[in-house]
């Protein structure tokens, strides 16, 4: 909640809700790109919330390990009366226990939990804490799940709460005087953005180049981010004109960066203590009208499908990656890409910018008993 963004979809909600919504965010946070983060008022992102306290946290940057200093946590739950809380956090994680146990203690003590969590891999070395998870879970009246495959992690924990879709959204005021490409004259200019790192796919994509360049297929390829792969990617690009790299962009720039390609790839790779949750990415390249070529890790296919995006490969498979990737391009030189990205770009819209999720979390948050946000195969397949 320290970057803007992720507080843009609760600001959107109050000033379409006309409900009162304070937020609690760290004070300071340690993030994978940048890494010391501090909280700033901006009113573009933060203008309609009735208040935002922003209280040190013990142990920032660790996840589940993190929580809010315990005193300043009691003032602010004991200061108004909340009719829900919501917590972005895992069913294991300190913050959990400690809003569950302090709120006891305050105005909020019978005041139901909402727990938005993202863990989307049955860690079965870890299901020893399950027991504690479920107890962890006391408070908790709903599980709010940015993909599908969360619930089945929640099934296989066997924690009894209702389970419901609720994904990331993004800001589409930077993004609607974007238009897809039009006219392709080649070369296919290909795009990452986000960490770079083994598991984000670096090694698959330095792969694909070399043999885009056996191949002979025209090409660029574009890069901005940071992390362990940085230094091998700068001096790639400072062999070969081909490859561009950008640096670390502000998340507010992203935007421009998409204007600079024809295509995002996203290579992830399926890990153990890691796979792809949901993948912003591909909602802000598709409503820059963008394509996007994504691999089978996580979350990915789940979303691409939701925008109508056909470039889906198995994950850490080379030939399937190249297969794709002619594909895109061979679609962009028959002219028919220009009908794909339009529609892909009106789904984006439409399913995952602020107003759409916050209108999803207003008509939840009205009709709490009702169906509505349920996690169902025809609402994800839609």
């Amino acid at each position: 909640m320290v970057v803007d963004v992720n507080r843009s979809v609760w600001n959107a909600l109050a000033a379409s809700s006309g409900f009162d919504v304070d937020l609690v965010v760290p004070k300071s946070w340690k993030s994978n790109l940048i890494k010391e983060l501090n909280y700033s008022y901006n009113a573009e992102t933060d203008d309609h919330l009735s208040s935002i306290f922003s209280p040190t946290v013990f142990f920032k940057g660790n996840g589940s390990l993190t929580f809010f200093n315990p005193i300043s946590l009691w003032l602010i739950l004991n200061k108004k009366k909340y009719d829900k809380i919501l917590l972005t956090q895992e069913t294991w994680s300190l913050s959990l226990l400690a809003f569950s146990l302090i709120s006891l203690f305050t105005r909020n003590f019978r005041t139901k939990i909402d727990l938005w969590v993202c863990q989307n891999i049955k860690k079965k070395h870890l299901k020893w804490l399950t027991p504690f998870e479920r107890l962890n879970c006391f408070k908790v009246d709903n599980i709010l799940c940015c993909c599908s495959e969360i619930q089945e992690v929640i099934k296989w924990k066997s924690i009894e709460k209702k389970c419901r879709y609720f994904p990331f959204s993004f800001s589409a005021k930077q993004y609607h005087s974007l238009q897809p490409i039009g006219v392709f004259n080649g070369p296919l200019k290909l795009g990452y953005i986000g960490r770079l790192s083994e598991e984000k796919g670096m090694g698959l994509l330095e792969e694909l180049c070399e043999r885009l360049i056996k191949e002979e297929l025209p090409f660029e390829l574009h890069l901005a981010g940071s992390g362990p792969w940085q230094e091998k990617w700068q001096e790639l690009a400072a062999k070969d004109q081909r490859i561009i790299f950008h640096g670390v962009l502000k998340h507010t720039e992203a935007y421009r960066f998409y204007e600079e390609i024809h295509a995002i790839v996203l290579p992830s790779l399926t890990r153990p203590f890691w796979k792809e949750q949901f993948g912003r990415v591909i909602i802000e390249a598709t409503a820059s009208g963008r394509a996007v070529i994504g691999s089978s890790s996580g979350a990915i296919p789940e979303v691409m499908k939701q925008v109508g995006m056909p470039f889906n490969f198995q994950e850490g498979d080379l030939e399937d990656l190249l297969k794709k990737v002619k594909s895109c391009y061979d679609l962009f030189l028959s002219s028919k890409m220009d009908d794909v990205l339009k529609r892909s770009q009106q789904l984006s819209f439409e399913l995952y910018d602020h107003q759409s999720v916050a209108a999803r979390a207003q008509d939840y948050l009205k009709n709490p008993e009702g169906n509505h946000g349920l996690i169902t195969n025809s609402e994800l397949s839609s």
